[in-house]
């Protein structure tokens, strides 16, 4: 079995919702989703991390963000409207030839665009389905107070742990996607 995405490992472990979040402003508690893009991965059942919630943060005396999943938080960026988290984890990653699963790493990557709700309605409430960040013309690159929804992508990177008896290529996993405030 393929390891579950950071975020779904999280929500799963979370449980119970989060009482404060780190940073002084609170954007909000938003409901995501995903779909699969692409996965080059050799490994098998890769769980897409489907839908689950989350509330983003940040310090507005620094650039850090913040994903919070239950009573997780996990530290990023927001630069402007752009969002962007990193998180690691060590996994047991399977091939479809082995009952033994090799130790691997997945290095995953959120990427998103923070967008107001004036820009949502254009979008129709919606993101692409296509992973890509929405681009208006002449939007403003400072986050708003009123952000609506949060569309991007989802990238798990996951590679072997140095071990000789377990050859695993490098390999990746990407999701589109959306987050409606709840």
């Amino acid at each position: 079995m393929r390891p579950s995405p950071i975020l779904l490992a999280l929500a799963l472990a979370a449980g119970c919702p989060a009482e404060s979040v780190p940073g002084d402003v609170v954007v909000g508690t938003f409901d995501f989703a995903t779909e699969l893009l692409q996965d080059n991965c050799d490994v098998v059942n890769q769980q897409d991390p489907g839908s689950f919630s989350a509330t983003v943060s940040y310090d507005s005396k620094t650039s850090e963000a913040y994903l919070t999943v239950g009573a997780t938080s996990i530290a990023g960026v927001l630069a402007g409207d752009r969002l962007s988290i990193t998180a690691s984890a060590n996994r047991t990653l399977w091939r479809p030839s082995s009952d033994a699963g090799c130790p691997g790493a997945i290095v995953e990557r959120v990427e998103g665009r923070l967008i107001d709700e004036g820009e949502a309605h254009v979008l129709g409430l919606k993101c692409s389905t296509d992973g890509g960040l929405y681009v208006p013309d002449g939007g403003s690159a400072d986050a708003r107070p009123d952000v609506r929804l949060i569309c991007g992508s989802i990238s798990d990177v996951l590679s072997a742990q140095q071990d000789p008896s377990c050859t695993v290529d490098p390999c990746l996993v990407t999701y589109s996607l959306s987050g409606v405030r709840q």
